[in-house]
């Protein structure tokens, strides 16, 4: 008998005898032990299952070295969660414990952002228009004045710069006027409706050592920039009125390029409403330039502007709350055939420690986006390559896993994941999730992580 046929013996004999070990535990015992017991055998006997099917397929010697690797587990941590599917043959090829939630960390971008291709589409802006109100005229021979203000509109583009507060300026100053009468308002009416969740304002984000400001209108990711007229802050200051600073940055160019103004520091907040306005210009971004910077490098701001795109009102565009934000992505998720029960969605980005997703869920959810070309397409180019770019730059060097696995990373205290698509040796296409919770050090779990991706992969 071969290896698989004692391992068949003895899972059969496990779960003949799995009802008769539960009866006789005390009623005293904790249930989420009996819980944990019970999906150990559950995933034994579907690793089993997969062995059998898949052993012509992948040889046994693959199959061995994941399981031999998965002894390791213990070694680097108390919970760990495996799931490995074949996108060739539509089956699952190793699973371990793939059915418990795990904290994600940055892995939680994947929904987001799979949520936000599905939803909105490939050719998605994220949009900054920008409007005035009144009437444009001439007030004399040598003076043509706009009687009425400037509105700009934000809608959480998280790539605003200086540059763009340049653009708008050039665009106001090709209307033909040399004067305004009013003020440049930043419009961030999305902001009082769609940030309050949970009794609390959501308007910060962790980014580095520091925390910045989430608003709809925010330049230079809500920091000082060293390109404004007259500025004598350090570069990198956070600002606590990113909008405000935003529109400031336009007058001051304004007023540098000789338009006059009748208020004194005409720049400030307000909301449009049901004036009547014409339009200006609008910056545009692709979805596609957000994304890649938010993947590649993992960066908690973008991902947070990215989640709050899916707040709006379908049936309303102009009511925008949270909920709809986590609603979306639950209904996505769905989609995918993921199990909605042990999902907990606190953010976009994946810096709650609240956050809670299987790893079967997230290969679901990446094997719903790979049957998907227009959603494929746009996140797989932004993953990080092993070897190459991202936050998987020095991963993996020197295996058949470098310039192979396209994955995102997650990482905070006591965590480390890794889910996404790599080239298996028998040339299939194969979706993962890996995910190590109360790690003693996030490294382990890399380390782990690069073992199983090289095992596939080689």
């Amino acid at each position: 008998m071969n290896i698989f046929g004692y391992k068949k013996l003895l899972l059969i004999l496990m779960a003949c005898l799995m009802p008769l070990a539960i009866q006789a535990q005390s009623m005293d015992d904790d249930e989420d032990l009996e819980k944990d017991f019970d999906e150990e055998v559950t995933d034994s006997i579907i690793m089993l299952d997969v062995m059998s099917d898949l052993e012509d397929m992948w040889g046994g010697s693959t199959l061995d070295r994941l399981e031999l690797a998965s002894k390791e587990i213990s070694k680097i941590g108390n919970r760990t969660g495996i799931y490995v599917y074949d996108l060739e043959v539509d089956s699952v090829v190793y699973s371990y414990k793939a059915n418990v939630g795990y904290k994600p960390a940055s892995n939680e971008k994947l929904l987001t952002s799979i949520a936000a291709l599905s939803t909105l589409g490939k050719d998605y802006t994220f949009s900054t228009p920008v409007y005035y109100s009144g009437q444009i005229c001439n007030t004399s021979d040598t003076t043509r004045m706009l009687d009425g203000d400037i509105y700009v509109v934000g809608g959480f583009d998280p790539m605003l710069s200086f540059d763009d507060a340049r653009a708008i300026a050039d665009h106001i100053k090709a209307l033909g006027i040399n004067r305004i009468s009013g003020y440049i308002y930043a419009d961030v009416h999305q902001k009082d409706a769609l940030l309050k969740k949970a009794h609390t304002t959501y308007e910060r984000i962790q980014a580095g050592d520091s925390e910045l400001f989430i608003t709809p209108l925010a330049m230079n990711r809500g920091r000082i920039s060293t390109e404004m007229p007259g500025n004598k802050s350090k570069s990198g200051t956070r600002v606590k009125h990113p909008e405000t600073y935003f529109t400031r940055a336009i007058y001051e160019l304004l007023r540098e390029d000789g338009m006059e103004f009748d208020k004194r520091n005409p720049y400030g907040r307000s909301n449009i409403d049901s004036l009547k306005v014409t339009k200006i210009w609008s910056i545009d971004r692709p979805i596609a330039d957000v994304l890649d910077r938010m993947m590649k490098k993992s960066d908690n701001y973008y991902a947070e502007c990215m989640m709050l795109q899916l707040g709006h009102n379908c049936n309303n565009p102009c009511e925008w709350n949270y909920n709809n934000c986590v609603q979306t992505v639950k209904r996505v998720m769905g989609e995918s055939g993921a199990d909605l029960s042990t999902l907990v969605i606190n953010d976009g980005s994946g810096l709650s420690h609240g956050n809670r997703v299987t790893p079967e869920s997230i290969t679901r959810l990446l094997i719903y986006a790979y049957r998907n070309p227009n959603i494929y397409e746009p996140l797989f180019e932004s993953l990080p390559i092993a070897g190459v770019d991202g936050t998987l730059k020095s991963r993996m060097k020197d295996s058949k896993a470098e310039d192979n696995v396209r994955a995102k990373t997650g990482t905070i205290s006591g965590v480390s994941t890794l889910s996404g698509y790599l080239k298996a040796a028998n040339g299939h296409m194969l979706a993962f999730s890996i995910m190590n919770n109360n790690l003693r050090s996030p490294a382990l779990g890399r380390a782990f992580q690069n073992k199983i991706c090289k095992l596939l992969a080689r």
